[in-house]
């Protein structure tokens, strides 16, 4: 394989986007020829190291009509998707589809150009089970000719609905880093060394559980009053999570930090406490790795994809506001102790999850099924 033609619908800087962007970062310094299509890019919100990346993109017309509304999105972005990667095809050895559409369009420009397919799935969405859409979800899914996944949990998902084996490469972690001197005034204001402050970074949406965190925040307060939690990430929830602290009289010590640029991430991960995903069905996050990063332990539901990994260094919990509480709380308990174990985490994920890392582990996996026999 000496080019790589990777598909996503646009380019922001949340997670399956991310990982597209590191993959194409580590597969550049191996010297393959990668490149992205998308229907559009938000340049004032890319994933660390967008920048260093080169993006195909339709007509800047429909792009950017696409990009400022979701409507134009919905109706012409999966066609001028489409249209561009057929005619990008044959300058590639391999389309890699990530977010839907994007599997579908690959799987249509396969059956058209006969281009190998490797679909990186990132979760299951939901559209898919609707009648119509099924059967030709599941029709496009064929023509991928491997299938890749970043967890088991995942795997069985796909298996289940496509009678498909996958193979599971871990996601990659950008490099993200800590600046020297803590410049955001909010954030320096909001934490201190002498109670602790929660930590939640990701889309603020009813998936993500931040109206758990709400709740698991007053728990805390019983113990620690000046405690506090810190969202990172704007969404449709956010003004209802709003009106919820001012419910639940935690409002003051609630901050709203809004859209943080990955490469400023660093700062909230090292000052605050302890980071919390309490989100429902969560096949990977990369938040809990990012965390562990700045030596910075996780609360996470225990259907995450992310504990395959590194579970031995994070909290593992229901999705209930007591059982979330309890692991805080057994972590203020017995911090020393496991911030030192957690030091080890460090080395492993910078070897193991850097971008080339992720590259060449996805090489590897992807070159072994390509010689494998297909269903």
């Amino acid at each position: 394989m000496r080019s790589i033609l990777i598909i996503q619908p646009w380019i922001s800087y949340r997670g399956a986007e991310t990982v597209s962007v590191q993959e194409c970062l580590g597969l550049a310094k191996l010297g393959i020829r990668a490149e992205i299509a998308a229907v559009f890019i938000d340049r004032k919100r890319l994933p660390e190291g967008g920048d260093k990346v080169r993006y195909i993109l339709p007509p800047k017309l429909i792009s950017e009509l696409c990009r400022k509304s979701k409507l134009a999105f919905i109706i012409i972005g999966p066609v001028s998707l489409f249209f561009l990667v057929l005619k990008l095809a044959p300058r590639f050895d391999v389309l890699n589809a990530h977010n839907l559409p994007s599997v579908w369009v690959a799987g249509l420009v396969s059956f058209i150009t006969k281009v190998k397919v490797i679909w990186t799935a990132h979760t299951l969405e939901s559209i898919v089970k609707f009648p119509v859409i099924s059967s030709i979800d599941k029709l496009l899914v064929r023509k991928a000719d491997v299938i890749v996944v970043p967890s088991t949990r995942l795997a069985i998902v796909i298996k289940k609905r496509y009678n498909r084996d996958s193979e599971i490469v871990v996601n990659p972690v950008a490099n993200i880093r800590k600046k020297k001197i803590l410049k955001d005034i909010k954030l320096k204001k909001f934490v201190s060394d002498h109670y602790p402050v929660l930590l939640q970074v990701g889309a603020l949406n009813s998936q993500k559980g931040q109206m758990i965190t709400l709740r698991v925040l007053k728990l805390i307060k019983s113990k620690y009053s000046k405690a506090g939690v810190v969202f990172v990430g704007e969404g449709p929830e956010a003004d209802k999570l709003k009106v919820q602290s001012e419910k639940l009289k935690v409002n003051n010590d609630v901050l709203f930090a809004e859209y943080v640029p990955q490469g400023k991430l660093g700062d909230y991960y090292e000052s605050c406490t302890i980071n919390l995903l309490p989100s429902k069905n969560e096949t990977f996050s990369g938040s809990a790795l990012e965390a562990l990063m700045f030596g910075k332990t996780s609360v996470v539901t225990n259907d995450n994809g992310v504990l395959e990994v590194v579970g031995e260094y994070l909290f593992k919990s229901e999705i209930i506001d007591r059982d979330i509480a309890l692991n805080i709380f057994d972590y203020l308990a017995n911090k020393k102790r496991i911030d030192a174990r957690i030091e080890k985490a460090k080395a492993y994920i910078k070897s193991f999850m850097s971008p080339v890392s992720y590259a060449k582990r996805f090489l590897t996996s992807v070159n072994k099924a390509f010689f494998s026999s297909r269903p």
